[in-house]
């Protein structure tokens, strides 16, 4: 489900009365969500997720009494500048799914970036400079090139969006852009062309404009002047604060959906006091009914420990990497000792350098005296020595360290999808796999064990010749693309997040299109997006799809993709199709 950026303009007007409060206490309830208790008069407690299922920030009423057993070093970086501090107030950046918190306390002033966008949600520390102190999610630059997130550097915001602001909305533009994908549901259009504006934000805008149903831009001359009589209503909203949260329910009474306006379009809806209280009333909607809940509970407790100790593995990897000048200073370091052994004398503690000498042997543009310190109970050689064994111990690192954070980053990725597989296990033996996989990791030297054989793949007669086989699990994932499909098979995975892998298998035959759709909502079903009302899923030809080297079960990149959006529910004529 979005948690879009009205809804996050809905919640930073819920949070206001925390401005002035004290953070109290700090709780990491897993790897990537974190409880701030705030004292305003009263105890309140802002949940803040960057799970990739819903990441969000919310007031939550329970409060939370334990966390992981070791706090990563973000949390621990956060409990030193955030706790007793003042919660001086939030900004919203204009349309964007972005949420900066400012604090200031006994150690200074700072601000909690929260960025809620998906499985690339992040919570980043800043100082005054907003150069960056620490984030949840480390992003090197062999991952972002853009912008890498990184203690020491500058906090680069995320990128606009190409598409149209708001504000630049006009009917005459409305009508170009409608007229330009004529037979694409308008809802889609204007999720593609307009910035802020969500699947479900679009659907909703639609149907008030247009009548219910999935309208076509057919008439765009028309069209255009009713979805501009209504988009500025919603845009409106962060101005006007005329929030109407509320919750929309199916036919049996299930939670489906939350926004912080009506939504009209899904028929029955339920009011609620506020978007913190309809956000929460969906999640716990997600879990009612779950016999294994308690399970599913103490699996993810697992998973943080071991998704804390990867993160604080990684940390201390990204620290021990020396930058390139620092490692030559060693090295012109140890060659001015040599220079100027004969005048060390024994038992010195410095060799002092004046700005000349300092820029002749150092390379030093500052213009300033350098002093190097020595080893007084060794020889002028013995300093030497000491400093080009470093200079080699750290070169060697850098060498050898890219690879293992590589490694690093791998294994989140692999633990991100285990707590899917976690999520989605429908029975006690499925999760009692997970349980020894988890143990496996936690005790385990190597970096290739697996949940157990692959069982139970599920296998749907698409076609008199068609056959769609998924996969539910990191193994499953595994089997099903590596043993049970062909080259010429098409190979479908929801798109940036982590998810099932399903191939459809026609013989030599093509899929035809419904096929695919039908295979794709599968894909989308069983991903880190299931339940939303769309996602991208992208397809391709088996062999462009490989094994990540040194990888886990399951993980893989591919290439020469297509993109097609479908529901993120599948509908029930697909659950009886599987065999």
């Amino acid at each position: 489900m979005s948690y879009d950026t009205l809804t996050l303009s809905a919640v930073r007007d819920e949070l206001r009365p925390l401005v002035g409060g004290r953070v109290q206490r700090i709780v990491q309830v897993d790897a990537l969500t974190i409880v701030l208790e705030v004292f305003t008069g009263r105890r309140q407690q802002l949940l803040l997720s960057a799970n990739a299922s819903l990441p969000c920030v919310m007031l939550v009423e329970d409060k939370a009494r334990r966390g992981v057993e070791t706090p990563s070093p973000f949390i621990l970086l956060l409990g030193k500048y955030l706790r007793s501090a003042l919660l001086q107030g939030f900004y919203q950046p204009v349309y964007e799914r972005v949420l900066e918190m400012a604090f200031s306390g006994p150690e200074g002033q700072v601000r909690l970036i929260c960025e809620l966008m998906g499985r690339y949600s992040n919570f980043i520390l800043v100082d005054t400079q907003r150069v960056v102190m620490d984030a949840v999610k480390r992003i090197p630059p062999s991952l972002n090139r853009y912008r890498a997130t990184l203690p020491h550097q500058p906090y680069v915001a995320p990128p606009p969006q190409a598409k149209l602001l708001p504000p630049q909305v006009t009917a005459e533009e409305l009508h170009r852009i409608l007229e330009g994908h004529s037979r694409e549901p308008v809802w889609h259009v204007l999720v593609d062309a307009i910035t802020g504006i969500s699947p479900l934000l679009g659907r909703e805008i639609t149907a008030r404009a247009l009548g219910a149903g999935d309208s076509i831009a057919n008439n765009p001359a028309q069209q255009a002047e009713k979805l501009l009589a209504v988009l500025p209503y919603f845009i409106g909203l962060p101005e006007t604060h005329a929030w109407e949260p509320c919750v929309a329910l199916d036919e049996c009474g299930q939670i489906t959906a939350f926004a912080p306006y009506r939504l009209t379009h899904l028929g029955k809806i339920e009011e609620m006091p506020s978007i913190s209280g309809a956000i929460v009333r969906y999640l716990e909607e997600r879990q009612k009914g779950d016999a294994y809940r308690p399970v599913r509970s103490h699996l993810h407790m697992m998973l943080g420990k071991l998704q804390a100790d990867t993160r604080a593995r990684l940390a201390s990897l990204e620290r021990s990497m020396l930058p390139t000048d620092e490692l030559e200073a060693l090295q012109r370091q140890a060659n001015a000792i040599l220079a100027l052994g004969w005048s060390i004398a024994p038992g010195q503690k410095m060799l002092e350098l004046d700005a000349e000498m300092a820029a002749s042997l150092l390379g030093s543009e500052n213009g300033e005296p350098v002093s190097i310190p020595l080893d007084p109970l060794q020889s002028a050689a013995a300093n030497a020595e000491r400093l080009f064994a470093q200079y080699r111990r750290k070169k060697a690192a850098n060498v050898q360290v890219p690879e293992m954070v590589e490694a690093a980053h791998q294994d989140l990725a692999y633990l991100e999808q285990l707590g899917l597989d976690i999520d989605l296990a429908e029975n006690r033996s499925e999760l009692d796999a997970l349980q020894r996989e988890l143990e496996e990791l936690r005790g385990s030297e190597t970096r290739h064990t697996s949940a157990g054989a692959p069982k139970h793949i599920m296998t749907i007669n698409a076609s008199p010749r068609c056959i769609i086989l998924v996969g539910r699990s990191a193994s499953q994932n595994e089997e099903v693309t590596f043993k049970r499909a062909s080259g010429d098979d098409t190979w479908l995975h929801a798109h940036g997040v982590p998810g099932g892998h399903v191939v459809v298998k026609c013989g030599r035959g093509e899929p035809l299109p419904g096929v695919i759709e039908q295979a794709a909502r599968y894909a989308a079903y069983y991903s880190g997006k299931r339940g939303e009302a769309n996602v991208l899923v992208d397809y391709t030809r088996r062999r462009y799809v490989n094994r990540i080297p040194g990888s886990r079960p399951g993980m893989v990149t591919y290439r020469n993709e297509h993109t097609l959006t479908v529901p993120g529910i599948l509908g029930a004529q697909d659950d009886d199709d599987a065999l």
